[in-house]
């Protein structure tokens, strides 16, 4: 009878200055938290924030959804025909300006309630329509 008697011994685990593996020291989860916070860098140039009646929103959004397109994409699209209106002349933002309290800006624009109610009532006669 033959006894075999087999050594078995850890390779030793590759450091982050290891050729092997680059980068190794950070565990899988803290690579794939590093990733995120790149893309979300990258994406911070493309991101605004802008506070927006409710009615708005929703309209943009129940607009959006019938044309099957993101939200985002449909308000670029009117932002960019809004600046073009404005370079050629053919909208002034004049009767929308009241005087501010804030020691940041001289001016407030202000949405006549007119305007927000009809687009209300679009969004009412939508929602029965269907």
């Amino acid at each position: 009878m033959v006894t075999v008697r087999m050594r078995i011994t850890k390779k030793p685990k590759p450091t982050g200055d290891s050729p092997e593996m680059p980068g190794s020291s950070l565990s899988r989860w803290e690579r794939k938290k590093q990733r995120e916070r790149a893309r979300m860098q990258a994406r911070r140039e493309h991101r605004a924030t802008y506070d927006l009646p409710v009615v708005v929103r929703q309209r943009i959004k129940e607009w959006a959804e019938e044309e099957g397109v993101p939200a985002s994409q449909l308000v670029t699209l009117a932002l960019v025909r809004l600046l073009q209106e404005h370079d050629n002349g053919l909208f002034e933002l004049h009767p929308y300006k009241h005087i501010s309290m804030s020691p940041k800006y001289d001016w407030n624009l202000v949405v006549p309630e007119g305007m927000l109610r009809s687009l209300a009532s679009k969004n009412v006669q939508n929602k029965k329509s269907v």
